[in-house]
C-alpha cells in the first residue's frame, strides 16, 4: 500500500480498540459480576459469550470506520489508496455482515479452544474482565485495520455517504 499514511490506520485502531475494550468490559460486568468464578459451560458459561462479542465488536468495527473513512475520502480530508483485492461487496450492510458471520466463526472458535486449554477450570470475574478486554481488542485490531484498508480503496465517487449501504 504505496501512499498510505499509517497513522489514520493507528487512530482508527486506537479509537475501535478503546471503545471495544471499554464495552467489552461493560457487557462482561452486566453478565458475570454477580458470580465469583465463572465456569467456561452452561448458562452462565463465558465460553458461549464470545460468539455475540465477537459478531458485534467485528459489525461495529466495519460499519463506523467504513462509513468515516468513506466520509474523509469524500470530504478530500484522506486520499484513497489503489484498490485492494477484495471480493467483498461495496454494500456497506453487506460487508460488515459478511465480515461478521466470517469473524465470528474464526475467533470465537480460537478463542473457545483457547480459553478452555488455558483455564482448565471456573476463572475469576476479574480474570475474566481482563480476558474480555484483551479480546476484544485484537478483534477489533485486526477487522479495523482490514476494514480501513478495504474503504480506503473503495471509490470516492461510489461511496454513498447520505446512505453508505445503499450500494452493492
Amino acid at each position: 500500500m504505496k501512499n498510505v499514511d499509517y497513522r489514520y490506520f493507528a487512530k482508527e485502531i486506537l479509537v475501535g480498540c478503546i471503545i471495544n475494550g471499554a464495552l467489552s468490559i461493560f457487557f462482561c460486568y452486566i453478565k458475570f459480576s454477580k458470580y465469583n468464578y465463572i465456569t467456561p459451560w452452561g448458562s452462565t458459561g463465558y465460553a458461549t459469550d464470545f460468539v455475540p462479542q465477537t459478531f458485534m465488536i467485528s459489525l461495529m468495527s466495519t460499519l463506523a470506520p467504513t462509513i468515516i473513512t468513506r466520509k474523509r475520502m469524500a470530504m478530500k480530508k484522506i486520499k484513497a489508496v489503489p484498490k485492494a483485492n477484495t471480493r467483498l461487496p461495496h454494500n456497506l450492510l453487506l460487508r460488515a455482515l459478511m465480515m461478521a458471520f466470517f469473524f465470528t466463526a474464526l475467533f470465537s472458535i480460537a478463542a473457545i479452544t483457547l480459553a478452555s486449554h488455558v483455564f482448565t477450570g471456573p476463572i475469576g470475574f476479574t480474570n475474566l474482565l481482563v480476558l474480555k478486554f484483551l479480546y476484544g481488542v485484537i478483534v477489533s485490531t485486526v477487522v479495523t485495520f482490514l476494514s480501513v484498508r478495504m474503504a480506503l480503496a473503495d471509490s470516492p465517487a461510489r461511496s454513498n455517504i447520505q446512505n453508505p449501504a445503499s450500494h452493492s
